[in-house]
């Protein structure tokens, strides 16, 4: 039904529809089997996500949170085979439960997991590690605010590889699902610190330029423009 819907909105002719990553509005024609013209509008990205005062580890630490689309259950495989590193897990209560029900008596002492904190402790979280894992569940994943929150405090990031991802990452950040090819690559960048953080730098410069407010105002003036043109 929902895909019904989708199908019969994107297709109206007095419907404009934008997509944050070029690849998943391809993802989404051949889903829907249509083809539309979409209007690439990417997330604002926002200052305040800096958060200078909150320093990072010592530690080899590698966090990983989120509400929304995060592959619990890989995160927790990679981490079993990481022992000399540090994970910290930050969920939602019912994906404590979740992890707690599956997972609770054999996790490996280099887990701690923590669900629905105060923000300022999940920043403190984030800022304390030295890569952010984002391992997804799904193709256009919600809760990608923690990857803005991440690169605007210069956090190298490892993902999975979606349409979504690959409009802001190169091949080298994006991963698939077997937890040793995370494993090598969380070790690779954590004894490689000058390119980790050439990485985290370019990425934020990256969402500074092309996700700023004034980016996406522009875009929706254009595209509400086309529209009213449309109607003429």
């Amino acid at each position: 039904m929902a895909s019904w819907l989708y199908k019969q909105a994107l297709t109206a002719n007095n419907f404009k529809a934008t997509v944050t990553s070029r690849d998943y509005g391809k993802w989404l024609n051949g889903k829907l089997s249509i083809e539309v013209d979409y209007t690439l509008l990417h997330d604002v990205y926002h200052d305040y996500y800096e958060q200078p005062e909150l320093k990072e580890s010592d530690q080899n630490v590698v966090f990983c949170g989120g509400c929304y689309g995060r592959d619990w259950a890989l995160m927790i495989e990679i981490a079993k085979i990481t022992p000399n590193v540090f994970f910290s897990l930050v969920m939602q209560h019912r994906d404590y439960i979740y992890v707690m029900e599956r997972y609770g008596k054999c996790l490996p002492e280099n887990i701690k997991i923590e669900h629905d904190i105060p923000y300022k402790e999940f920043m403190k979280r984030l800022c304390q590690s030295k890569i952010v894992c984002m391992p997804l569940d799904c193709e256009a994943p919600q809760g990608l605010i923690v990857m803005f929150e991440s690169a605007a405090n210069e956090k190298l990031i490892l993902t999975s590889d979606t349409p979504t991802t690959r409009e802001y990452f190169d091949k080298e950040q994006l991963l698939g699902k077997s937890p040793e090819e995370w494993r090598d690559k969380i070790y690779r960048y954590l004894t490689d610190e000058y390119h980790r953080k050439q990485k985290a730098k370019e990425f934020h410069q990256f969402l500074k330029e092309e996700c700023s407010e004034k980016v996406f105002a522009r875009t929706v003036r254009e595209l509400v423009e086309k529209v009213e043109d449309g109607k003429k």
